[in-house]
């Protein structure tokens, strides 16, 4: 069973609401998916938190309600679940606001679907971008 199908298995049981955030259950689970789909289909070299398909807050959100849920079951299939939303939760860290001088080189390497695709003289640009934005956007968290 896939993350995403445990998810909606496990949220399709409640409709509760987080009352403290605001977002439902259902919320959670459809920007928890979407945000997984994005990582799996569509994550930039650079990470542009303008890429996202929902604002960083509401998918690390999404993703911590989704943690609460299954926080205090042990069974090995939540325990992948777990440790994958963990991942979802660190990789989102790392998108940060793309500063307007640096926006059209951000856009002009997430073109490419990794580092190592971009030419030779413009790879040390690319990682220092890489670099410099992951430090943002794990200080903004």
């Amino acid at each position: 069973m896939g993350l995403f199908d445990f998810l909606k298995k496990y949220f399709a049981a409640s409709e509760e609401t987080n009352q403290k955030k605001g977002l439902s259950v259902r919320e959670a689970e459809a920007i928890s998916r979407e945000f997984g789909k994005f990582l799996a289909e569509e994550l930039p070299v650079i990470k542009d938190e303008d890429l996202l398909p929902y604002p960083k807050e509401n998918i690390m959100e999404a993703l911590n309600i989704s943690m609460q849920r299954f926080r205090k079951q042990t069974d090995f299939d939540v325990s992948k679940m777990m440790n994958s939303l963990e991942t979802c939760r660190q990789v989102l860290s790392t998108f940060a606001k793309i500063d307007s001088c640096d926006q059209e080189a951000v856009s002009y390497f997430n073109q490419f679907s990794n580092v190592k695709a971009v030419s030779e003289e413009r790879k040390g640009e690319c990682i220092d971008l890489i670099t410099k934005y992951m430090k943002q956007g794990m200080v903004g968290q």
